[in-house]
């Protein structure tokens, strides 16, 4: 019995230094590849910096209920070839503000009369508008490929959502309530 015990506690032992000692090591090789990395950016002549836009990072959706940060996928841009139908949306270098909408749909007007005074007052300069007004049912196509803006823009954005074509993104907002808009303009302004 006593040779069992010992024998556990000598293997919790060896497994505790294991997990402990790996992540010590684990901590100590990423110091080193940091600083390696550092002391080799030092003797190296630095490279040309990407544009600005790419480089800026996204603002987080932290605080903002029913908002979330979405990357577009490249299937998506690949699809644009064969259905070309919302590929405005997707290209160029100003934000848009996309709702799919039922005009009959009272909380669907509120939205679009809520992001349509604010862009005319003070988000006009960061975002441009895309309202796709919808009646009943609607039918999609790919025409064959495997994912297209019609797909994409129909499954996101049927509350509201952001997209910003240089960094390949959306903020998908996906509440009836009109008051939150402003401030996700806001946050995303610069983005």
């Amino acid at each position: 019995m006593r040779d069992i015990i010992s024998t556990l506690c000598i293997l919790i032992f060896m497994m505790g230094s294991l997990f402990f000692g790996g992540k010590f090591l684990t901590r100590e090789v990423a110091y080193y590849q940091k600083d390696s990395r550092a002391h080799s950016a030092q003797s190296v002549p630095a490279a040309p910096l990407a544009p600005a836009a790419a480089s800026r990072r996204a603002p987080s959706t932290a605080g903002l209920a029913h908002t979330k940060l979405v990357s577009i996928p490249a299937s998506v841009y690949n699809g644009i070839k064969s259905n070309p139908a919302y590929k405005q949306y997707l290209s160029g270098n100003k934000k848009y503000v996309v709702q799919i909408m039922n005009p009959t749909c009272p909380y669907a007007r509120a939205l679009r009369t809520r992001v349509w005074q604010l862009l005319r007052d003070e988000y006009g300069d960061y975002y441009d508008e895309g309202v796709i007004k919808v009646r009943g049912a609607v039918s999609l196509s790919c025409n064959g490929a495997e994912n297209c803006p019609t797909f994409w823009i129909f499954d996101h954005c049927s509350g509201l959502c952001l997209i910003n074509p240089t960094t390949r993104q959306a903020v998908v907002y996906s509440s009836r309530e009109t008051q939150p808009v402003e401030a996700i303009l806001e946050r995303f302004k610069n983005w």
